[in-house]
């Protein structure tokens, strides 16, 4: 047996050392994690290490995992489960060895009866010319609450531009739009050509039952959405 083989079925058996050169940990399935209050939900986190040798790491005492907003969102080590606690949005963050992934996670009320059908949480990817995209972000995570012709609620678009309110919150049957300013600062261009600012989301959605075309404009804090660069997506809701 290789020794390749022999780390791999040692990994598989739960003997998985922090010490070894880890690249990646994930949680499965690898999406958002959305719950109702009181709604508890098993988790297990995965890793991949030098050797592309896959473990699972849940009981692992050298795993990290810790919610954001506790509030929210509560980490049952022991029993390796999340609860959700009230209405809202937090990142559930893990780590082990150097490798860590920070997941999207939002507690959602029951839907009631009645409610709007753009509610939900719904996940995003650009369909456009690849060499177009952002390169920090390739998914965005929205949590869509409408309240007569208001939309509230937050956009979650990975480390940056991060997580933000949405603001300018429209609705009118299946025609959705939104915006978000990020909080993290951007800085480009070239030497005596810089651009600066923070970005400035978007959102003009068609939703056509759990499915929605989006036209994003890129736009900068303090400008309008009209100046933005145009990028396609499509998004399919998560959770209601």
């Amino acid at each position: 047996m290789s020794l390749r083989s022999i780390t791999a079925a040692l990994l598989f058996l739960g003997v998985a050392g922090a010490g070894i050169n880890w690249k990646s940990v994930w949680l499965e399935p690898r999406t958002a994690v959305v719950l109702a209050p009181g709604e508890t939900k098993p988790f297990t986190a995965m890793g991949r290490n030098g050797e592309d040798a896959k473990a699972d790491l849940t009981r692992s005492p050298d795993l990290s995992i810790t919610s954001s907003d506790p509030a929210v969102l509560e980490v049952d080590r022991v029993n390796a489960r999340f609860t959700g606690k009230r209405p809202g949005h937090a990142n559930i963050r893990l780590s082990f060895n150097d490798a860590a992934e920070t997941v999207p996670a939002f507690v959602r009320p029951p839907k009631a009866a009645g409610a709007n059908p753009n509610d939900g949480v719904w996940r995003a990817v650009f369909t456009g010319d690849p060499g177009q995209r952002p390169k920090m972000v390739d998914e965005i995570l929205f949590d869509v609450n409408v309240q007569g012709s208001t939309i509230t609620g937050t956009v979650h678009a990975s480390g940056w531009p991060g997580d933000a309110a949405i603001s300018n919150g429209k609705v009118a049957g299946d025609q959705l739009w939104f915006e978000m300013v990020g909080h993290l600062p951007f800085q480009a261009g070239r030497p005596g050509a810089m651009v600066a600012g923070y970005p400035k989301l978007c959102f003009s959605g068609v939703r056509q039952g759990d499915e929605m075309h989006i036209d994003l404009l890129w736009s900068i804090g303090g400008k309008a959405c009209d100046g933005g660069r145009l990028l396609p997506m499509a998004a399919k809701r998560l959770a209601d």
